[in-house]
C-alpha cells in the first residue's frame, strides 16, 4: 500500500523553510537551501521567510525587496538543478508573536502585507481579501503562540518538525481534526544544516507557482512524507 501511495504522489515539496537574510534567525544562504533540498531529492521549496515588525525598521519597498531577493537567489539557484522553487511567506502581527504562513504569494500582495504588520490577525482577515490563497497559523502549540479563531483560518501547520522547538504537534493535530480545518499540513521549518528534510508535501503534479500550490493545499489531493519513512494522509 504505501508503495503503491507513494507511486501516485511522486513529487516532494518542502512547505517551509527560511534563508538569510531575509530571514535573521536563518544560517542558510539561499543557494545552501536549494543544494541541501536537491541532495535529499525534493523536486520544490517554498521559501516562506519572516515578515513580522522586525520589517518595520525598513521602508515598504526595502522590505518587500529583502523577501524578493532572497527568493529570486534561490530560484535562480534551483535551475541548474530542475527544482521549483515557491514564494511562500511567514507573517507576523505587532499584537503577538503568532506566526501565519501564506501560500499564493507574489509582490503585490506582500506590499498590502506589510500595511498590515502593525495592526492584528482580525483586521488584517476582515480587510485583506486573499481568494487564490490560504492562510495558515504556524506551529499554534509552540510556547508563547495564542490559538487563533478556527473561522479566521484556512487551515494549520500540524507537524512542525523543527528540531530545536517543541511545537505539541499532537495538540496541533488534534486541534485542526477538532476544528474541521480544511487544510492540514506538515513542514521541516528549515533554518540551519541538518533542519532540511523532515518532512514533504507530496502531490500527483508540480504546481507551476505559488498559487497553484495554494490551489493545490486547498483541493486535500496530496500526502505527507515524514522523517523520509512515514506517511500521513491529513
Amino acid at each position: 500500500m504505501k508503495e503503491q501511495i507513494l507511486k501516485k504522489y511522486p513529487y516532494r515539496i518542502e512547505l517551509h523553510a527560511h534563508t538569510a537574510p531575509a530571514s535573521a534567525c536563518s544560517h542558510l544562504k539561499p543557494e545552501e537551501l536549494v543544494q541541501l533540498y536537491h541532495e535529499k531529492g525534493y523536486d520544490g521549496v517554498v521559501i516562506t521567510n519572516h515578515f513580522d515588525p522586525d520589517k518595520l525598521s525598513l521602508d515598504k519597498k526595502e522590505a518587500v525587496s529583502l523577501l524578493l531577493q532572497d527568493y529570486i537567489r534561490a530560484k535562480e539557484a534551483a535551475k541548474k538543478y530542475a527544482m521549483t522553487v515557491y514564494l511562500g511567506v511567514e507573517l507576523r502581527f505587532q499584537e503577538n508573536i503568532n506566526d501565519y504562513l501564506i501560500y499564493g504569494v507574489d509582490e503585490k500582495l506582500l506590499e498590502i502585507f506589510y500595511d498590515y504588520i502593525p495592526t492584528d490577525v482580525v483586521t488584517f482577515r476582515r480587510e485583506v481579501a486573499l481568494p487564490h490563497s490560504v492562510f495558515l497559523q504556524a506551529h499554534p502549540f509552540r510556547g508563547g503562540m495564542t490559538l487563533c479563531d478556527a473561522e479566521l483560518l484556512d487551515g494549520m501547520e500540524c507537524l512542525n518538525l523543527h528540531p530545536r522547538h517543541n511545537s505539541a504537534v499532537g495538540l496541533a493535530t488534534q486541534y485542526a481534526y477538532q476544528k474541521a480545518l480544511r487544510i492540514k499540513i506538515a513542514g521541516s521549518d528549515c533554518h540551519d544544516r541538518g533542519d532540511q528534510g523532515m518532512t514533504a508535501l507530496r502531490c500527483k503534479a508540480l504546481p507551476e507557482d505559488s498559487f497553484q500550490l495554494a490551489q493545490l493545499l486547498k483541493t486535500g489531493d496530496y500526502v505527507f512524507e515524514i522523517g523520509g519513512a512515514s506517511l500521513w494522509i491529513p
